[in-house]
């Protein structure tokens, strides 16, 4: 992803990255929220999986929030109006 590391990709706001590794980090987000509310409402009681659930989706906030704030870098868009 241009010489980013993961770990700069999703938990750094600093840097700029285009399109196409944008919208990987997207897809690798949802695909892995996915899975994993898979794993909690086998695992989990049914009662509690969606309290779980919402606490596992709630990791994800940080993380999305460093991509986008990095797309929002790259694009030619002034910083207060970012359309990725």
């Amino acid at each position: 992803m241009g010489g980013m590391s993961m770990g700069q990709l999703f938990f750094s706001f600093k840097g700029r990255i285009n399109r196409q590794p944008f919208w990987l980090a997207i897809i690798l987000m949802i695909l892995l929220s996915a899975v994993l509310n898979g794993i909690i409402y086998s695992v989990v009681n049914y009662s509690d999986a969606p309290v779980v659930s919402a606490v596992v989706s709630l990791l994800f906030v940080y993380p999305a929030l460093a991509v986008y704030a990095k797309r929002c870098h790259g694009s030619a868009s002034p910083a207060g109006g970012c359309s990725c």
